[in-house]
């Protein structure tokens, strides 16, 4: 019997190691609700509330954003 359930770890990784996923239906966000939930990380003492997701990028070292492109965005937007 082969084991469907995918492997989840948690790791960190440096904020220009991340790109959008090109799969990602959402393309565009808004620049005020970026700004929003930049303040809020901000406020939080940078840390999310949520984690992102990703998954290998198509470059070595390269990762892909599945969910949580709206936090890649205020995050890019804070550094």
């Amino acid at each position: 019997m082969t084991d469907t359930n995918p492997v989840i770890e948690t790791f960190f990784v440096v904020l220009n190691k991340l790109d959008a996923d090109p799969k990602n239906v959402r393309k565009t966000y808004s620049k005020e609700g970026i700004k929003e939930l930049a303040a809020t990380i901000r406020a939080d003492g940078y840390r999310l509330l949520q984690n992102i997701f990703v998954r290998n990028g198509e470059k070595r070292g390269r990762f892909f954003v599945t969910a949580g492109g709206r936090r890649l965005a205020a995050l890019i937007h804070l550094a």
